[in-house]
């Protein structure tokens, strides 16, 4: 449904649950949904997901409040009318494909699922590759498969996170390539930004602002993005390379806040040297050898990558640490 300044709200019936995506251009703080005049749901993430279906009808009753934080305050900014569920995604001529790696992410990864099937991008196909987990992954990667027409799943035999990536983006068929991890959320505005962005500013890669959440103490906070204060920034190659060991070298690191060309991303593959064991930060190994091959970047301030720590915390401390 569209509202005041661009604010979205569509359902998605995902996995288990209805997922209720909050677009706008811009972030607020908190998110109030109420079933008539009952409060049903507090949430300060754009992508929420309600712990029951919710019919059509039931639908045509929720209503959306959104509040911004004045010091110790939340100000209520707008009030919804109204709510509208996703088209089908049908396969087409995709402008990005999003390849996600998955071991054992049963937890996390209908969420994740969700918040890119809730893209405002509309052609986006998405390929799950399911490196034998033992748990329900592989059977919620088979759901999604046969419910959305846009995604597809492989399925491999403990060949590890590296082959995973690879063997997504060798069937990849967009434009762009998104690759994220599994356990974190696309923000609904995330795609579409980075790649009007892309097609503007005629850039190889656009980067996301990075948003770090750790459930386990509760806290979150925006990884500050390097440079100026304009919305868009265009970075050379040259350029990068002086910023990559800032602080905040996630930015340039990483391939999960980013998109990338298909054209210059498959001419690099992430490293398989040592399938047998674990390999940590694969993603500045290929970023690394990806960057050669590009010749601008572009940060952008108004799309929102959110990573969250909860499970990196868990591989840290040894439960587990496979993708």
């Amino acid at each position: 449904y569209q509202n005041i300044e661009n604010f979205n709200i569509t359902a998605l019936y995902g996995y288990n649950w209805t997922t209720i995506a909050f677009r706008s251009k811009g972030v607020y703080d908190l998110y109030k949904v109420y079933d008539k005049d009952n409060l049903i749901a507090e949430t300060e993430d754009p992508i929420l997901e309600l712990s029951y279906k919710i019919t059509k009808k039931e639908l045509n009753c929720i209503i959306v409040e959104w509040y911004t934080k004045v010091e110790d305050k939340y100000v209520l900014w707008g009030i919804s009318e109204g709510i509208a569920k996703l088209p089908e995604r049908k396969k087409a001529d995709y402008k990005i494909s999003v390849v996600i790696p998955i071991y054992n992410v049963q937890d996390f990864l209908p969420r994740a699922l969700d918040s890119v099937l809730s893209s405002s991008m509309p052609d986006i196909e998405l390929i799950l590759v399911d490196d034998w987990s033992i748990d329900d992954s592989p059977k919620i990667c088979d759901w999604y498969a046969k419910h959305f027409p846009c995604v597809s799943v492989i399925h491999q035999h403990n060949q590890w996170v590296c082959f995973a990536r690879n063997n997504g983006i060798n069937i990849a068929k967009g434009e762009y390539l998104g690759i994220p991890d599994s356990d974190d959320i696309i923000h609904p505005f995330m795609y579409e930004i980075l790649y009007n962005t892309c097609k503007i500013e005629n850039t190889d890669v656009a980067i996301a602002t990075t948003i770090i959440r750790n459930d386990i103490n509760n806290k979150e906070y925006v990884l500050s993005m390097p440079g100026k204060k304009e919305d868009i920034i265009v970075y050379t190659y040259d350029e990068v390379m002086k910023n990559k060991h800032n602080e905040n070298n996630m930015y340039y690191v990483s391939t999960c806040n980013k998109i990338i060309k298909r054209q210059i991303a498959t001419q690099v593959k992430f490293p398989t040297e040592y399938p047998n064991r674990v390999i940590l930060y694969e993603d500045s190994a290929y970023t690394a050898s990806l960057y050669s091959y590009v010749d601008s970047f572009a940060l952008c301030k108004n799309a929102y990558y959110i990573y969250d720590r909860s499970r990196s915390e868990e591989r840290r401390v040894g439960k587990e640490c496979r993708s």
